[in-house]
């Protein structure tokens, strides 16, 4: 590096840095599990790190949880496997309600670049074609303004350089998944999402996104229909999963 490109860098981090203090004066740092103000949007405060719970290896390739907290009814899926940094307990629940009904980036952030470092580690030798996620009803997505799943995807893509695609579009409502039983939910998800036939994925392998796995039958689903169209291979990511009993 020549001295005037020195002074040039030097001068450039100076200004960033300087930037960035005049940005947190009016967007100061939040933690991106409760929001409350933080020294840094990329770690949770230290209260809620206290109750993060990660999902560590061995792991089940259906559920995508420990061995010994798998839950599986049956190990035939139409998706090849689930991978979840998080379990959908303690903090990760007050920022997966911050993913999902206050549009919070910092949480968007968060969860998506721990789900983007699980993928690079379990799915290393997978060449993924196209990213995408499970939809929402068009009417459910007017009332809330935004699918989180999606939000999560397209910062996945980012990350991970590989193409988004709106490969899905949800065609009927059902009744809410979460209060219904694990034989009901796969009932209730029946015939209620389609392929888009504009996009081309015979031969695609595909990453589906989700914000939180519980029984797989919302995946199961998808994988399916995106089967259907000629994908070669569906595998799945969601930013918690579910233990077992818990909504």
């Amino acid at each position: 590096m020549n001295k005037n490109n020195a002074i040039f860098y030097k001068l450039f981090t100076l200004g960033l840095a300087a930037s960035r203090r005049i940005i947190g004066l009016f967007f100061p740092p939040r933690c991106p599990i409760c929001g409350k103000l933080s020294y840094d949007e990329s770690t949770p405060c230290p209260e809620c790190s206290v109750a993060v719970h990660p999902i560590e290896p061995p792991l089940c390739p259906y559920c995508g949880r420990e061995e010994g907290r798998c839950w599986c009814i049956s190990d035939e899926h139409a998706y090849e496997s689930v991978l979840c940094p998080f379990h959908y307990l303690g903090s990760v629940k007050k920022g997966i309600y911050r993913l999902k009904y206050q549009a919070s980036p910092c949480s968007e952030t968060y969860f998506a670049r721990h789900m983007a470092l699980k993928i690079c580690d379990v799915y290393s030798g997978i060449s993924f074609d196209i990213i995408t996620c499970v939809p929402m009803h068009p009417s459910s997505l007017k009332e809330r303004g935004y699918n989180p799943a999606k939000r999560l995807a397209e910062l996945l893509s980012r990350q991970l350089q590989i193409p988004y695609r709106d490969c899905l579009k949800k065609v009927g409502e059902g009744e809410k998944q979460h209060s219904l039983s694990s034989s009901a939910r796969a009932k209730n998800v029946k015939g209620l999402f389609a392929v888009n036939k504009k996009l081309k994925l015979q031969g695609k392998t595909i990453l589906l996104c989700d914000d939180v796995f519980t029984t797989g039958a919302t995946f199961n689903e998808c994988a399916k229909i995106l089967l259907e169209a000629g994908a070669k291979g569906v595998y799945c990511t969601a930013a918690a999963a579910t233990p077992k009993n818990v909504e």
